[in-house]
C-alpha cells in the first residue's frame, strides 16, 4: 500500500466546509492552510465542455449542471484548473459526478465525455498528485480505461445504501476483487463500514484504502491506528492535530 509506513494522508471534504463555503477556492486554500495533505472535490462537466467543481448534480431550480453553460454558473463555483493551479504539490481526489439516476439509468455519452475531459486535463503540467474517484464502478472503469495506463490512481466509493456492494454492512470480497481486477488501487468507503478486517482485506489485495466522511477525533484516533491510507474530514486542522 502506497502509505503503509506513514501517516495518513489527511483531505478536506471539498475544502474546510467548516470554515469556509464548501468546494469554493477560498475553502480549498483554508484546507491546505490547516496542515491538510489536500482535498476532495466533486467534479461535473458543462454544456459548453468545461470542468467546474460542485456538489449537487443540479443548481438551485436551473436544471442540470450538465445542461447549462459555465457562464451561466455563478463565479464562486471554480473550474477544476483553477484549483489544480491552487494546490501545488498536494493531493486532490477528484470525484467524478456521472452516476445513474434515482431511476438507475446511466447516461453513458455523458460519463465518456466527462472522464475524456478530465483525463485530458490531467496530462496537462499540475504538480499536485491526482486520486480519481467515483461512486459509480461504470464510471470510473470508463475514466481508466481512457488513461491508457498512465500513472494516475483511480478508486471507488462505496456507500452504505448500495446494495450491490454492501450486504449487511460488510463489503464483498467479490467487489474488492472487481475492483483490482479492474486496475483500481483506491477502496473508500463510508466511515461506517471501516472495520479492521476490511482494512486487512484491501492491503492484502495492494488497495489503499481512505475513509469518509470522519469529523469525530475519537473515530479518527481509530482509523488512524488502523492504518488507514486516507481519512477525508470536514475539518482538517482538528484530525491533522492527532498526528
Amino acid at each position: 500500500m502506497e502509505n503503509a509506513t506513514r501517516a495518513p494522508l489527511i483531505l478536506g471534504h471539498r475544502g474546510s466546509p467548516k470554515s469556509s463555503s464548501e468546494n469554493t477556492l477560498e475553502s480549498f486554500h483554508v484546507a491546505i492552510e490547516e496542515g491538510a495533505d489536500g482535498v476532495e472535490l466533486d467534479v461535473h462537466l458543462t454544456k459548453d465542455g468545461k470542468l467546474v467543481v460542485f456538489h449537487d448534480d443540479t443548481y438551485l431550480d436551473q436544471g442540470f449542471i450538465k445542461n447549462m453553460e459555465a457562464s451561466k454558473l455563478p463565479g464562486f463555483i471554480p473550474h477544476l484548473e483553477e484549483v489544480l493551479d491552487l494546490l501545488g504539490d498536494k493531493t486532490v481526489d477528484i470525484e467524478l459526478k456521472a452516476n445513474p439516476d434515482s431511476f438507475g439509468d446511466f447516461d453513458e455519452i455523458y460519463a465518456h465525455n466527462l472522464c475524456q475531459k478530465v483525463a485530458d486535463i490531467l496530462e496537462k503540467p499540475f504538480n499536485c498528485r491526482a486520486i480519481v474517484t467515483s461512486f459509480s464502478i461504470r464510471t470510473i472503469d470508463i475514466f481508466r480505461a481512457q488513461l491508457d495506463k498512465k500513472a494516475i490512481s483511480t478508486g471507488v466509493l462505496i456507500t452504505p445504501i448500495d446494495q450491490l456492494a454492501v450486504k449487511g454492512s460488510v463489503i464483498g470480497t467479490e467487489l474488492l476483487e472487481k475492483i483490482t481486477g479492474n486496475d483500481h488501487s483506491w477502496i473508500l468507503p463510508h466511515r461506517a463500514l471501516l472495520t479492521k478486517d476490511l482494512v486487512e482485506r484491501s492491503s492484502d489485495l495492494g488497495l489503499d484504502l481512505g475513509v469518509w466522511t470522519v469529523n469525530d477525533l475519537d473515530e479518527a484516533r481509530i482509523f488512524i491506528g488502523l492504518n488507514v491510507a486516507a481519512i477525508i474530514t470536514d475539518v482538517p486542522k482538528f484530525v491533522v492535530g492527532l498526528l
